[in-house]
This record gives C-alpha cells, structure tokens and sequence, in this order.
C-alpha cells in the first residue's frame, strides 16, 4: 500500500470517525429527549389512575344511595 493510498484511509478514517461520533450525539440527545417524555407520561398515568380510583369510589357511592332510595 502507497503511502498516498495509507494517508487517505486514515483521512477517511477520522473522517468516519467525526460523522459516528456526531451521530452518537444526536441519537444520546434523542434518547434524552424521549426518557423525559416518557417519564412525562408515566407521571400523567399515576395521576390518571389516582382518578379512575376516586372516580371509582364516587360511584361507589352514588350506587350505594340509589339502593337505599
């Protein structure tokens, strides 16, 4: 291998080397972006089921009224 040829493999190579670690980068700040969000979501879930159990005993209790009606 010419030495030409060798130093524009490596050229190449820390070319490739730039672009990955550039991607690396995007995909760390997309994988964040997505972990908020999903904890996000996981929080409204909790506050969703917080509800759907009160809403559960509320009509519970309505339920109980109408019976003694």
């Amino acid at each position: 291998m010419s030495q030409v040829e060798l130093q524009r493999r490596v050229e190449q190579n820390a070319n490739d080397t730039v672009e990955i670690y550039d991607l690396l980068k995007t995909m760390n700040g997309t994988l964040t972006e997505h972990t908020r969000l999903l904890d996000g979501l996981a929080e409204q879930v909790g506050e969703l089921k917080a509800q759907q159990g009160e809403l559960k005993a509320q009509s519970g209790e309505i339920l109980g009224i109408l019976k003694h009606r």
